[in-house]
């Protein structure tokens, strides 16, 4: 399967719809000199492998058990473009060159400071029925328009020294969704089941790759938080607040 280009999206319209902030910034980018290039919509350049972008909907969406199985593929979604972190927030993962591996990720998580601006994406692998002695091994690679900064991958259960709520506690970067829960079949963290699990971050820090495993009994989610392009300086807010007084008037005209 080769790489996908968000520019050429079939639900690209309902991304446009979902960021309308960011669509305005990525307008006003030219004018204002910000360097925003518009191909890399909603902050994912191309992704390849087992992956299918999740469209946003009116409707909540649900990464609950069994919601979105599939042994095809897994899900992608973005889901918070420009997002100001009110309080620090916990990765399990940093943003640094390396691969990841149940035998090699760091002991303890790290924060992500408050006040940070973010772009969050979310990987969903949830096999269809529930067999505990079937498994599937998928791939994928995604690179984004912006540095990873950190992984939030949960930790494993069965292992007290691994056992992490981070999943749990940055959900709130999915307004419209919800999600598999720790206290459900979201306890066995990703990189914690089949050894050929792995996540690899890229040397210049912008590509992510890897594979995850669940199995009939579990979901594998990853969420990927990176640096985002929408951090108006002073004279960009001014534009951004001018565009939204311009348009205002155009639609009361």
């Amino acid at each position: 399967m080769g790489p996908h280009s968000l520019s050429g999206y079939a639900g690209q319209s309902q991304l446009e719809e979902r960021f309308p902030m960011h669509r305005a910034s990525l307008a006003l980018a030219a004018f204002a000199g910000l360097g925003i290039s518009g191909s890399a919509f909603a902050g994912i350049l191309t992704w390849s492998g087992q992956l299918q972008l999740v469209g946003d909907t009116e409707t909540p969406i649900s990464f609950e058990y069994g919601q979105m199985a599939s042994n095809e593929h897994m899900a992608l979604y973005v889901e918070s473009v420009g997002h100001t972190l009110d309080e620090g927030l916990m990765a399990d993962i940093p943003g640094e060159a390396d691969t990841y591996t149940r035998f090699n990720r760091p002991a303890q998580p790290f924060e992500i400071e408050a006040g940070t601006f973010i772009d969050s994406f979310f990987i969903h692998q949830d096999l269809v029925g529930n067999n505990p002695n079937f498994g599937l091994l998928m791939s994928f690679s995604i690179t984004f328009d912006q540095p990873i900064l950190g992984l939030i991958v949960g930790g494993d259960w069965a292992d007290a020294s691994l056992f992490r709520t981070t999943l749990d506690d940055s959900d709130f970067l999915g307004a419209n969704a919800s999600y598999t829960k720790n206290s459900d079949l979201r306890r066995r963290g990703s990189l914690e089941g089949s050894s050929a699990e792995f996540l690899t971050i890229s040397a210049d820090g912008y590509t992510l790759t890897g594979a995850l495993h669940a199995t009939g009994v579990h979901v594998d989610n990853v969420r990927i938080i990176t640096e985002s392009a929408i951090i108006p300086t002073p004279g960009a807010t001014a534009l951004l607040g001018l565009a939204g007084l311009l348009m205002y008037r155009r639609r009361r005209a």
